[in-house]
């Protein structure tokens, strides 16, 4: 199973502040939706509280608080990384994405095998962002618009799925 982390990042590299995402960009959302829909996606908890469930998707949240329990069919509360990839595996899907926040995209980024990073114009301070992908990853793609660049990266080595 490939695990993909897509993530939008200020220039600054925050990706939310104060639980929230700090800005509005209806077409890097609509890409986003796209991308991620129909695969199982992974999610810190935070994060979780403050969106709605992904259509379309199996929705994984990833706590340490193993007494949680979801009220909606698509979502399931998990308790490490490889519980949700194991779950995630067991939807059949070829693809985990891994959707935030900041802690969430650092525990799941050794075993990434790609990153979608929407760069944002934006300068804001945050208090979650999104870990510097350093070496060993290499840009795939470019795609420009409007107000943004999608970068797509590989990484050239991901840890295997079986230190998890």
């Amino acid at each position: 199973m490939e695990i993909q982390a897509v993530v939008a990042v200020a220039r600054t590299g925050a990706v939310g502040r104060d639980g929230q995402v700090p800005w509005e960009y209806p077409e890097d959302f609509r890409q986003y939706k796209e991308r991620v829909r129909g695969t199982p996606v992974v999610v810190g908890r935070s994060t979780f509280e403050m969106m709605d469930p992904i259509d379309d998707s199996e929705n994984f949240v990833l706590t340490s608080d193993t007494t949680r329990t979801a009220d909606h069919e698509r979502v399931t509360f998990v308790n490490s990384r490889r519980e949700a990839v194991e779950r995630a595996a067991a939807t059949g899907a070829d693809t985990l994405s891994v959707i935030g926040g900041g802690g969430v995209y650092r525990t799941f980024l050794p075993f990434t095998d790609r990153a979608f990073v929407s760069e944002l114009p934006e300068h804001l301070e945050g208090d979650a962002d999104f870990p510097y992908l350093g070496a060993g990853w290499r840009v795939a793609e470019r795609h420009s618009y409007d107000r943004f660049t999608l970068v797509e990266w590989v990484n050239e080595e991901p840890k295997p799925h079986s230190e998890l």
